[in-house]
C-alpha cells in the first residue's frame, strides 16, 4: 500500500520518468525519419530577406541594400531545422558593388542565441560567390538566421538575388548526442530581453521540439504512467492527480523562463549599474541615434521648434522623435518620395532632421534640399556623416 507520504512523491518520480519517455520517443522518431532521408538543397531569393540594420528595398525580387559613408546595411533570413554541418557550402550570388568590396557573411545558431556572427569575405565581382564553411568554428547547431550584410566603403549598393545552401555530399550519421544536444541547447538558451519579456515565455520559441510541448507529453506520459499504477491497486485518479502533473510541467516551463530572465538581468546590472541617465541612453540600443539628435538638440532654440524628422526604419522615427521632445516633432518615414511634404509645405525657420535617408539629399553647394526631382533652399546647420540638421530658408 502506498502512504500518503510517498503518493506525495510518486508525483515528482512520475513526472521525471515521463521526461525519459519523452525523449525517448523523440529521439526514436527521429532517428527513425531520417533514416535514408536525402538532404536537398535550400535557396531562397533575396526578397525574403529582412532589413535588420541601414537602408534597403526590393527590386524585381532582389534585396538591394544601400550604405553611405560609413554605415552598415544588413538583412537576415529566419530559418528553421537547418543544421550548420549538414551544409558546408553556401552560395551567394551577389551584384552592384566595385570589385573588391568587403561584405559580410551573418548567421546566427541556437548556440549563439543572442550573438550575430560575422564572417568577412571579399568580393571580386563574381556574380555567384562559393563559401566553403567546413572547420568554421561557430558554423555549428541549429541555425536560426542567415544573411548578408556590407559596411560603409562610400556610396554603394550590393544586390542580393539568391542564397544557397549546398548539403554534404555524405550525410552525417545521426548519433543520440547529435539529436537531443541541439533540444537541450535551444531550451536554455539565452534569449535577450524584448518587448514582452515580462509577459512571454520566449525560450526555445523556434525549436524542432519546443518546452512547453516536451513539458505537455512529459505530464501526459506521467498520467498514463499513474493510471497504469491505479489498475495495478496503486491510488486512484482524481482532479488532483491531473492538476498535479500539470503544475510540475508548469513549473519546469516556467523554471527555463526565469534562469533566462536572471540571465539578462545579470547582463543589464553589468550593462548599466552605476551609470547616469544620459550614460544609460548612450549605452542603449539606440546609443548612436541618442548621441547623434543629443548633438541636434544642442543646435536647437530652446523653445520648442518646429522639426521635421525624417529617418529609415520605424525603430529609428519612434525613438528619434521622443528624444527630440519637447520640440514639435513632425516624421516622416522611409517610404517613397510621395510622402515628403511639398516644398511649399516647408516653413521658413523650420528644422529638418534626416537620419539614415537615402532618398533625400543635400546640396552643399547650392544649398538645396532635393528629393524626387524637387528641392528647397536651407542651410546647413549640424553634420555627422551623412545625418544632417539643416533649417529651412
Amino acid at each position: 500500500m502506498i502512504n500518503k507520504f510517498s503518493s506525495w512523491l510518486l508525483f515528482p518520480l512520475l513526472f521525471v520518468l515521463g521526461v525519459g519517455l519523452t525523449l525517448s520517443g523523440y529521439l526514436l522518431v527521429t532517428l527513425v525519419s531520417s533514416n535514408g532521408k536525402t538532404l536537398q538543397q535550400l535557396e531562397w531569393s533575396g526578397e525574403k530577406m529582412a532589413i535588420t540594420s541601414g537602408i534597403g528595398s526590393i527590386v524585381q525580387g532582389n534585396l538591394v541594400l544601400r550604405t553611405s559613408g560609413e554605415q552598415t546595411a544588413a538583412a537576415l533570413l529566419p530559418l528553421k531545422a537547418v543544421m550548420a554541418e549538414d551544409y558546408p557550402q553556401l552560395v551567394l550570388e551577389l551584384a552592384g558593388m566595385s570589385r573588391g568590396q568587403e561584405i559580410l557573411l551573418l548567421w546566427q545558431s541556437r548556440e549563439s542565441r543572442d550573438q550575430v556572427i560575422a564572417k568577412p569575405l571579399l568580393w571580386n565581382g563574381e556574380e555567384s560567390m562559393v563559401v566553403y564553411m567546413e572547420g568554421e568554428p561557430s558554423w555549428r547547431g541549429g541555425l536560426t538566421k542567415l544573411g548578408v550584410g556590407t559596411r560603409g566603403q562610400g556610396d554603394e549598393s550590393l544586390r542580393i538575388h539568391k542564397l544557397i545552401l549546398k548539403p554534404a555530399a555524405t550525410p552525417r550519421p545521426l548519433t543520440a548526442a547529435m539529436v537531443l544536444s541541439p533540444v537541450f541547447s535551444n531550451w536554455l538558451a539565452h534569449v535577450p530581453w524584448s518587448g514582452g519579456s515580462i509577459n512571454f515565455n520566449d525560450v526555445a520559441a523556434d525549436a524542432d521540439f519546443p518546452l512547453i510541448l516536451a513539458a505537455v507529453v512529459a505530464a501526459s506520459m506521467a498520467l498514463l504512467l499513474y493510471f497504469l499504477l491505479s489498475k495495478l491497486g496503486g491510488p486512484k485518479i482524481t482532479p488532483f492527480v491531473l492538476g498535479g502533473f500539470m503544475l510540475l510541467a508548469w513549473v519546469a516551463v516556467d523554471a527555463a523562463w526565469q534562469f533566462n530572465l536572471w540571465r539578462s538581468l545579470g547582463g543589464t546590472l553589468h550593462q548599466y549599474w552605476g551609470k547616469s541617465h544620459q550614460e544609460k541612453l548612450s549605452d542603449g540600443p539606440d546609443g548612436e541615434l541618442f548621441a547623434f539628435i543629443r548633438e541636434v538638440k544642442a543646435h536647437l532654440p530652446q523653445a520648442p521648434a518646429r522639426v521635421l524628422y525624417f529617418s529609415g526604419e520605424p525603430y529609428q522615427i519612434g525613438r528619434g522623435a521622443y528624444h527630440l521632445y519637447p520640440h514639435n516633432v513632425f516624421t516622416y518615414g522611409y517610404q517613397d518620395t510621395t510622402s515628403i511634404p511639398a516644398p511649399e509645405q516647408f516653413r521658413k525657420g523650420d528644422f529638418v532632421v534626416l537620419y539614415q535617408r537615402s532618398n533625400l539629399r543635400y546640396d552643399r553647394e547650392k544649398g538645396l534640399l532635393i528629393w524626387g526631382g524637387q528641392s528647397r533652399a536651407a542651410e546647413m546647420i549640424f553634420s555627422q556623416g551623412n545625418n544632417l540638421l539643416l533649417k529651412v530658408l
